[in-house]
């Protein structure tokens, strides 16, 4: 088990895994995050300069995997490296 510190609020926004093995989430100082499942690591991170106020999604669009989050009143779509997306054949 691992605890990873996500802001001194409890307002954060929810949690998406992957099987691409990434955890998704934001905290309370207006940064998306992607987290190691297995060990809490932060393995990527971007302020969207606002509280992240949905779970992030993810959909496969043309073979790119692609995040979205709402921040404020904007919705910000980021594309994953190909090599992070598994087949589902």
């Amino acid at each position: 088990m691992w605890d990873h510190e996500l802001g001194r609020y409890d307002d954060g926004a929810g949690i998406l895994t992957t099987a691409g093995h990434l955890l998704f989430t934001a905290d309370t100082s207006g940064n998306l995050l992607a987290l190691d499942p297995a060990t809490g690591k932060t393995l990527w991170h971007i302020n969207v300069g606002a509280g992240v106020e949905n779970s992030p999604m993810t959909y496969r669009l043309d073979g790119r995997q692609y995040l979205v989050v709402a921040a404020a009143d904007r919705l910000m779509a980021f594309t994953l490296p190909k090599n992070v997306i598994q087949s589902s054949r």
